[in-house]
Order: C-alpha cells, then structure tokens, then sequence
C-alpha cells in the first residue's frame, strides 16, 4: 500500500499512514483513487460503529438502560485500561451477563502498563480486556432482546431476524445512505 499521509515532530519524520483512497460517485464509477481502487478491504474495528446501529435499533439502549460511556465503548476499541473493563462489565451486568458469554477471544490489554499490572499479577489474558469486549457486550445485550441464542450471536452466517444479521442490514443501509 502506498504511503497516504506522514506526520512530523518539527523537522523529523514522526508516523507514516499506508493505505488506499477512492472517490466515486453515486453510481460507483470510479472518480480519483490513489492506490488500487479495486482491491479488497476489510474495515475492521471502523465498523463498529455501524455495528452498533443494530444496539440502538433493538431496543436495548433503553430497556437495559445504557449509558453513553457505554454506548462509545460498544463503538469502538479500547486499550484494556480499568475505567473501559469495567464498562465493558457493567453493560454485562445489566443483561445479566458476565464475560463467560464473549466470543471475541482472550487478549492481554493493548495499554502496556494494563498489561504489566496483569502479568505482576499472574493474571492470564481474557475476553474483557480485549480490544473489541465492548463491541461484543452490545452484540450480546442485542442478541438477548430478540431473544437470541447467547452462545450463537457472533455466527458467520447469520440468520434472517439475528443479531449479526441485524448489524448487517443497519450496515447497509448506512451505505445506501452515499449512494443515493
């Protein structure tokens, strides 16, 4: 990928940003693009945002009363720290959950000195300092409004009606929002 930005600290080369830029119009053509317009991209942690669409649209905020602290941590990735753990664990809680219910995999905090305060500890990594237990916390508070099996909610392929479909669909209409 070709180099699209760089910052500096004064005179000297600080980041450098790789990535590719495509501007198209409403119909898809192709208007500029720097890179390879066609390549595959995979948006990652940018989605969460629309992800989190479905959180709203389910009726969750409300009926477990979220807060927008919460609701920013459902949003986006977070570094483990203890303030976004417990966060993450009290949207759980308000769903009668715990972190036994996440599905995104266990992980040391991204924050060094989190993750020094775990390993002095002798604490092994886990799903609640994942960069993405927030955005799994929501997926699940959704998952068990509609009704959901909890043990399901992060299927590959979703069904009609569940809860990745529902992030899907909230997704996609955000899309359709630009290319009208």
């Amino acid at each position: 990928m070709a180099v699209v930005a760089r910052t500096y600290r004064g005179a000297l080369r600080d980041l450098e940003h790789h990535g590719r830029i495509v501007v198209a119009d409403a119909a898809g053509n192709v208007l500029y693009h720097y890179g390879d317009p066609y390549a595959i991209t995979f948006a990652r942690s940018a989605a969460k945002p629309m992800q989190a669409i479905a959180v709203c649209e389910s009726g969750a905020l409300e009926a477990y009363g979220v807060t927008e602290q919460e609701l920013a941590v459902m949003c986006a990735s977070h570094n483990g720290e203890p303030a976004q753990v417990a966060l993450v664990e009290r949207i759980l809680g308000k769903a009668g959950l715990d972190s036994s219910y996440l599905q995104c995999g266990d992980a040391y905090p991204i924050s060094e000195e989190s993750k020094r305060e775990m390993l002095r500890r002798g604490l092994p990594p886990d799903a609640l300092h994942c960069d993405c237990s927030g955005k799994h916390a929501g997926m699940l508070l959704t998952a068990k409004i509609h009704g959901e099996d909890l043990t399901q909610y992060p299927a590959p392929e979703p069904s009609r009606g569940s809860t990745r479909s529902s992030a899907m669909s909230a997704a996609a209409e955000w899309k359709s929002c630009f290319s009208q």
